[in-house]
């Protein structure tokens, strides 16, 4: 049985008002592991900011290539979402 995908864009423009909220949300849990480590590293303004950008990204619900891009941006430095 194949797994329904997630939608992403409500939940990410919400926890990005309330950045300090996804820590205690069921949902952080479900990032991809580099997302969630990138997002403990941020501090509250870059992770707002991060989640922004997540939520303009992720039109496809496919983190496939923002993992990518996340390493290759993590292998210069922490990435900023500016």
């Amino acid at each position: 049985m194949k797994r329904k995908s997630m939608i992403w864009q409500p939940y990410l423009e919400l926890l990005s008002k309330r950045p300090k909220a996804i820590k205690y949300s069921s949902l952080y849990d479900q990032f991809p592991y580099a997302w969630s480590q990138y997002l403990k590293d941020c501090t509250e303004k870059e992770r707002k900011m991060g989640l922004r950008l997540l939520a303009k990204l992720l039109k496809n619900d496919d983190f496939t290539l923002l993992n990518k891009a996340l390493q290759f941006a993590s292998s210069h430095d922490h990435p900023s979402a500016q």
